[in-house]
């Protein structure tokens, strides 16, 4: 499939894949979400100074994909390149 479809095979929760990539590679995204405050002081994955930034708000998780490793257990932030844009090697994970 194209960017296009694969846009909207993302936004149905589908996990995809290119062909170009290594197969331990896939990309989802994350279920939009509201973090009260008072998790955000629990929260192992911010730094507490970040934390004290935030002490009057909410955290919102929004419109994120994410970049998978599947072999590792590593999550990162996807941005599609150029390339990504154009390819026509997506696929249904």
């Amino acid at each position: 499939m194209d960017f296009s479809e694969a846009l909207l095979a993302l936004k149905e929760g589908d996990i995809l894949q290119r062909e170009a990539w290594d197969e331990n590679l896939i990309i989802s995204t994350q279920i939009p979400n509201t973090i009260p405050n008072e998790v955000i002081s629990k929260m192992t994955s911010l730094r507490d100074n970040l934390k004290r930034c935030l002490a009057y708000s909410n955290l919102y998780y929004l419109n994120q994909i994410i970049l998978v490793d599947i072999d590792s257990g590593e999550i990162t932030y996807y941005i599609p390149t150029s390339a990504d844009l154009f390819a026509e090697d997506w696929l249904a994970y």
